[in-house]
Parts: structure tokens; sequence; C-alpha cells
């Protein structure tokens, strides 16, 4: 083996090394479903570490964020829940999954000019 692959090789080596706890902790947040978790840890890892906070706040700060979100999305679902019940079979047509917001309902006006569903 020569040193230029050597050093090549061990390059590798150090790199899987550092990516590996990353690749672990990514792995691990989904299976825990902690999105916010996976997708704020790094970013909120540097700013306390600029603000030269202990880890205990570090992982308050993590756990917050999660929480904030976890109640946000459950009140999309509920008010998404809300209007599919208040609508009953024309939910299906109204709301689907993809839609940010609900779309607005055209009444129907029949050949006798009443209102049909």
């Amino acid at each position: 083996m020569t040193a230029g692959r050597a050093s090549s090789a061990s390059a590798k080596a150090r790199n899987t090394n550092i990516d590996t706890p990353q690749v672990l902790l990514q792995h691990h947040l989904k299976k825990l479903k902690l999105p916010t978790f996976q997708s704020e840890y790094a970013k909120l890892a540097r700013q306390c570490a600029t603000e030269d906070k202990d880890h205990v706040r570090y992982l308050l700060r993590l756990c917050e964020l999660e929480l904030i979100e976890r109640e946000r999305r459950m009140i999309e679902r509920r008010i998404k829940a809300a209007f599919a019940m208040d609508l009953g079979p024309m939910a299906a047509s109204w709301l689907t999954p993809g839609d940010q917001e609900p779309r607005q309902l055209r009444p129907r006006i029949g050949a006798r000019g009443r209102l049909s569903r």
C-alpha cells in the first residue's frame, strides 16, 4: 500500500467515525418520532454553544420546541376533523390530505332553483 492510499483510507475512516453518531442519532430520532428534535438539534446546539448554555438548557429548549410543534399539529388535525364531521360525506371531496386550507364550497342549484347537496 502506498502512502497516498494509506492517508486516503485513514481520512475516509475518520470521516466515517465522525458521521456515524450523527447518522445513528437521525435514525433514533426518526424511530422515536421526534421530528422537531431531528430538524433542530444541530442548529440549537450551535446556538447554545455560542450562548454558553449547559446541556440541560439545550435539552429543555429542544423539548419545548417539540411540544410546541406537536400542539400546533394537534390543533390542525382537530380543526380538519371538525370540518369533516360537520360536512359528513361531502368532507371527502372538500378536504384532501394535501390541502393547507379547506376549499370554498360552491352551492349547487338544481333545475327548480333549490339548493342540492
